[in-house]
């Protein structure tokens, strides 16, 4: 709602006034306005980095899987033109979504932006070994995070690689 409303969009409450920002505004979201967006707005496209292709709803969505970690319900209400369950719109809590949503943008592998620009293949094919690390190694971490990406480049060359992580939960077998 933060990068909507710094757009101009009104995210507004049943009296017509924009929500309170934080998390505590988003239970009184009654409507959304695009009365006052940047008229620049239109002539933008956004080019979306994704780290996860968790879509925003659904079994696998960043709601069911992150939105009880940080206290959301099941309630929910979603424009009927977007579409919750795109891979990718769970990204960064729900960026992705609103991105898709209300501006003309497409979401892009988060990692595969920063292998193509830091140009990792070439250092990973004269390597003699390849190190990664996340904070927390999870079965989350297939969803396209960046140690898979780097793992993935590593394989076509046949490099071992070594995972560095604060946390690996049982499921990052997986990984």
């Amino acid at each position: 709602t933060g990068m909507l409303q710094a757009l101009g969009y009104g995210i507004l409450d049943r009296d017509g006034n924009q929500i309170p920002p934080g998390a505590q505004g988003l239970a009184q979201i009654a409507s959304i306005s695009s009365e006052h967006v940047l008229p620049e707005l239109s002539e933008c496209t956004f080019r979306i980095a994704c780290d996860v292709n968790n879509p925003l709803c659904g079994p696998r969505g960043a709601s069911a899987v992150y939105g009880p970690q940080k206290g959301a319900d099941e309630a929910g209400k979603w424009n009927p033109k977007a579409d919750p369950e795109f891979p990718g719109t769970g990204a960064a809590g729900g960026l992705g979504f609103a991105f898709l949503t209300f501006t003309s943008a497409v979401l892009e592998s988060g990692i595969q932006i920063v292998l193509e620009e830091t140009r990792l293949r070439e250092y990973v094919k004269d390597a003699d070994l390849v190190i990664t690390g996340e904070g927390r190694l999870d079965g989350q971490t297939v969803m396209g995070k960046a140690p898979i990406g780097v793992a993935k480049i590593a394989k076509e060359y046949g490099k071992p690689v070594i995972a560095f992580s604060g946390c690996v939960t049982k499921d990052a077998i997986a990984c």
